[in-house]
């Protein structure tokens, strides 16, 4: 017998199968009982997450002789024929193959056929953004009068790729990632069916690093099998993977913590000889340090739902503050897409490293420097006396002028925005609502459409390069990763306004922010509300106004004692 392939043999032929997609088999089930089949639809999202599959069981089960509660029976002829693939009615095509105009009028030509045995014609279209824009103008009729017989299922990966006339005209399922825990009972299942010798660990970290792809995890199980001769743990997914044990992160964290360069770099080349790979170790250990946060935060809801063992880090947690690990989470996420593009991603690694263990060292000296610049002259004597009393006098005048400045306008020091924003922010978050964060999030899926709307494709792009992180009902605070990006936003704000009203139904005042800044500011705010502070609403000031010269400060009467002592001429207030 042919051997088939272990994500083929465990491909759903039935609903229960199908693994995280709860909701949109429950509607598919509806539509069935209810007598609403449409004529079009459109199923999205990322691979190995059962699209292809669904479409296929949604096929049969319309066309089943008797289904039973919207599912199909697998019993009748009808059943059985679209599973072993006999028949005519369900056609599915491959659109990165088969992506031309005249590929779709063959189509075009045959879909007024009547089915030869089922009730439905379905034409299930896979990767259908692949399709050339001929292909798609050649489709659109069809897809919006189709004949009654005929129904059109639409997948792809990359929904923002399609245009709004065929988004339109079906009706829309977004597919899910499917969650670890999900994954893992469906890879426990095939274990038992394969039996397969495998250890808890690993299989948790299968389903770990397929990234919410079941496909993926089940091919990567088949690999190992190959690869072990039955006998799985967790050493093999990481030699098999390219992946990094969690104790090695910890371990690379913990020298990166403790400022040993000849160790970091030492680890790193060991990484290079294993053939690892950098993006994924970066990308690990954003999420280690995650875990970190997780486990300081919220101990017992860890230790209850993750199957490592945090505590044996125990020092790098005591050692590593919020603060640090915020920032290393930054550097790293910001510098995956380097590793990305780079033809050495070996040295960009290295670099990230450099500049976190540079961080470190600027960290122990900061307040020597700080103290050097406070000490940086105010008053400036043009023509210096040698006479022990100017010095005093000229020390004196100092202080008390460093004493005005440095509470003048401290409000958020430790970043260089400008101050309208800085205002708007705090207010922002004064009147922060998480429930609204989370709506709003999940409207953003729909940004991607308007990508070939000639309008709005300008701030679409902009918006799709960052994310949401803070939202109350008149700002919403958008953060990227790029000054550059956020200069951009800045200048196209009412184009980006009118788009997020055009897709929230509400206005909002969007705040620009680059990353950086903002994990610098969020932690100021956690801890304010951890110590049940109220945070205080500012007047806000327009974009204008800050750029209008500031007003003369008054002197003081200490600098008006010092003109008085060294002349008008002599003395340059700083």
């Amino acid at each position: 017998m042919t051997y088939r392939a272990l994500y083929r043999k465990y491909r759903p032929n039935n609903y229960d199968g199908v693994v995280g997609q709860d909701m949109i088999v429950k509607t598919l089930k509806n539509a069935v009982k209810e007598e609403k089949v449409s004529h079009a639809y459109l199923f999205s999202g990322p691979r190995g997450t059962g699209k292809t599959s669904v479409a296929k069981i949604f096929a049969k089960t319309i066309n089943c002789m008797n289904p039973i509660d919207g599912v199909p029976c697998d019993e009748c002829e009808i059943c059985k024929l679209i599973d072993a693939e006999q028949t005519n009615d369900v056609v599915e095509i491959d659109a990165a193959s088969n992506n031309g105009v005249d590929e779709i009028r063959d189509l075009k030509s045959k879909i007024n056929l009547s089915p030869s045995i089922c009730k439905y014609k379905v034409y299930i279209i896979d990767e259908v953004h692949m399709l050339s824009i001929g292909a798609f103008n050649a489709l659109l009729k069809t897809l919006e009068e189709p004949p009654r017989h005929v129904v059109f299922i639409l997948a792809t990966t990359e929904m923002h790729k399609l245009p709004l006339t065929i988004i339109s005209r079906c009706q829309n399922y977004n597919f899910k990632k499917i969650t670890e825990d999900q994954m893992k009972i469906r890879l426990d299942y095939i274990v038992k069916e394969e039996q397969i010798k495998i250890t808890n660990t690993a299989l948790y970290e299968i389903a770990r690093i397929s990234d919410g792809g079941m496909r993926d995890a089940i091919g990567l199980l088949e690999q190992l099998y190959s690869y072990t001769d039955n006998n799985i743990d967790i050493k093999d997914v990481e030699l098999l993977s390219s992946s990094v044990s969690k104790d090695d992160i910890a371990k690379t964290i913990q020298n990166i913590v403790d400022g040993n360069l000849n160790d970091v770099f030492k680890e790193v080349d060991i990484f290079y000889q294993e053939g690892k790979d950098f993006i994924k170790i970066a990308e690990d250990i954003v999420v280690f340090l995650k875990d970190i946060l997780l486990y300081k935060k919220a101990k017992k809801f860890f230790k209850e739902n993750y199957s490592y063992n945090m505590e044996k880090h125990q020092d790098l947690i005591n050692k590593i503050s919020e603060e640090k690990t915020y920032l290393y989470i930054s550097e790293f996420n910001r510098s995956i897409q380097d590793l990305k593009v780079s033809t050495h991603p070996k040295t960009i690694f290295e670099i990230i490293l450099l500049k976190l263990l540079d961080v470190n060292t600027k960290k122990e000296t900061v307040s020597s420097e700080e103290e050097k610049e406070v000490e940086t002259e105010v008053i400036k004597i043009k023509e210096p006396t040698k006479k022990e009393e100017v010095y005093k006098e000229e020390t004196r005048v100092k202080k008390e002028i460093l004493k005005e400045t440095t509470t003048e306008d401290d409000f958020l020091p430790f970043v260089n925005i400008p101050k309208y924003k800085k205002i708007l922010i705090n207010n922002t978050l004064a009147k922060a609502k998480k429930k609204l964060l989370n709506d709003l999030k999940t409207k953003c899926s729909q940004l991607s459409t308007f990508l070939i709307n000639k309008d709005f494709k300008q701030a679409a792009t902009i918006l799709l390069d960052g994310k949401i992180v803070g939202a109350s009902d008149e700002c919403i605070i958008w953060s990227y990763q790029y000054d550059a990006i956020v200069e951009r936003a800045d200048n196209l704000r009412s184009e980006i306004e009118l788009l997020i009203d055009n897709m929230f139904s509400e206005k909002y005042k969007i705040i620009n922010i680059v990353e950086e800044d903002w994990q610098k500011i969020r932690p100021h705010y956690i801890k304010i509300m951890k110590e049940k502070k109220k945070i205080d609403i500012l007047p806000e000031i327009s974009e204008e106004e800050i750029k209008k010269p500031p007003k003369p400060k008054k002197r003081s009467k200490e600098i008006e004692e010092a003109i008085n002592v060294f002349g008008e001429d002599l003395i340059e207030i700083k």
